[in-house]
């Protein structure tokens, strides 16, 4: 692999190490700026979904991050984003 496949996300794992978010944990994707719940891992990525439903979407590794606290509440919120 490649030097820029091999940085660090934000909490330090590697990029491709997505099963350490747990299937139904939450989810900062922060490309898009959305909070997702974990439904599947595939590839290197996780396959993210809003928490009150949706279309799942996929999310490299190196875009995901454990919420910080408040995040979880103010993106449930309508209208609001993290």
């Amino acid at each position: 692999m490649t030097e820029d496949t091999q940085r660090p996300t934000g909490d330090g794992t590697a990029p491709d190490d997505v099963t350490q978010y747990k299937i139904g944990s939450l989810i900062i994707d922060t490309a898009r700026q959305r909070l997702g719940m974990v439904m599947g891992h595939l590839g290197g990525r996780l396959q993210l979904r809003a928490p009150s439903g949706g279309v799942e979407w996929d999310c490299g590794a190196e875009f995901a991050r454990t919420p910080r606290s408040g995040e979880v509440e103010t993106a449930t919120v309508p209208g609001r984003r993290p």
